[in-house]
């Protein structure tokens, strides 16, 4: 549940024990890596940090009961790079400095045109355009964090715009949760993860 700041909220970083069982305290920043993981159906994101903003995500996720695996680069948790799967690779060239997404809260909007690559061939010019939405916090299991909530439109020229709301935990540098918008911005499916902990 994402809880915007402008109803109030009490920030918990916490370690949970249980008699038998133990939770490891929650991860407050991505230098050792973040594992975020849904168990029903499977799903699961590793992300390890490339540099700067830059990270890698490995998805880990169960379609027709085959496992599946990604691997995704980013510029900046809110702008990919590349992203490789068993069938394709498709890659991103932005003109704009991601930079720019460390200051989205106060700047309010970002945007870049960037060519779409498939394969290695240039396919189609497009546009990614980041807007802050509001602060809030978002659970991740027993983990709490501060949040922004951000809206990422690609526009791929010759296909209708995708939206998708990111809460962007700025701490971790790493978006943990996204929902797809329909046409009209209103909810049409997200990943909610059930636990998040330190890279193992």
């Amino acid at each position: 549940m994402f809880r915007p700041r402008a109803i109030g909220y009490v920030f918990a970083a916490m370690m949970v024990t249980i008699p038998g069982l133990v939770f490891a305290a929650c991860p407050t920043s991505l230098s050792d890596g973040i594992q975020m993981t849904r168990e029903a159906p499977y799903f699961d994101v590793r992300l390890t940090p490339l540099g700067g903003p830059a990270i890698r995500e490995e998805r880990a996720m169960e379609r027709n009961g085959a496992r599946e695996t990604v691997v995704t680069t980013y510029a900046h948790a809110l702008a990919p790079l590349v992203r490789k799967s068993a069938s394709s690779e498709l890659r991103l060239d932005y003109d704009g400095d991601v930079d720019g997404l460390a200051q989205l809260d106060r700047r309010g909007t970002w945007s870049s045109d960037f060519v779409l690559f498939v394969n290695g061939d240039r396919k189609a010019p497009g546009q990614l355009r980041a807007r802050f939405l509001d602060k809030g916090a978002v659970d991740v299991g027993v983990c709490r964090y501060d949040a922004w909530r951000v809206v990422v439109t690609t526009a791929i020229d010759g296909s209708a715009p995708s939206e998708h709301e990111h809460l962007f935990v700025p701490a971790l540098g790493a978006s943990v949760r996204t929902t797809a918008l329909d046409a009209s911005g209103n909810p049409r499916s997200a990943v909610v993860f059930d636990r998040i902990d330190v890279l193992q």
